[in-house]
């Protein structure tokens, strides 16, 4: 999966996750076309993270 940190601006981390389609086969539970989203290419800027985020 790959290192895995913690941004200090919201203490979000870049885990990523599997992500498919829930099927069934043999009676049994499978994901199918699945694929590995990296977190780092979904998580927010850190311009829109400040822009969200109340100033203390």
């Amino acid at each position: 999966m790959g290192p895995i940190v913690y941004r200090s601006l919201d203490h979000q981390a870049t885990l990523g996750a599997y992500v498919g389609v829930t099927a069934l086969q043999d009676g049994r539970g499978v994901v199918k076309d699945f694929v590995f989203v990296d977190g780092k290419s979904v998580m927010s800027s850190d311009a829109e993270v400040g822009r969200l985020r109340p100033h203390e």
